[in-house]
């Protein structure tokens, strides 16, 4: 599965510098996904409990999109 950083397929837009990194979840994401998560469901986010119980249940199809170390995204 994912058990390396992956370099995302297609990310060779012209003027970026840094490519966007594939990864698996880390317990420390929670700081950085929660925003992302809260903005984009104002009204029904999951609660950071919910993450939790998929890194553990799913750990291979819970993944974080960064660029240049941060994170930007994530699939869970």
């Amino acid at each position: 599965m994912f058990d390396q950083k992956q370099p995302a397929v297609g990310n060779e837009s012209p003027g970026r510098e840094e490519p966007v990194v594939v990864r698996r979840f880390r317990p420390s994401d929670l700081q950085h996904i929660m925003p992302i998560e809260n903005a984009a469901f104002p009204v029904d986010a999951f609660p950071e409990s919910e993450f939790r119980r998929l890194s553990t249940a799913h750990p291979d199809h819970f993944l974080v999109a960064e660029i240049a170390g941060a994170v930007v995204g994530y699939v869970a």
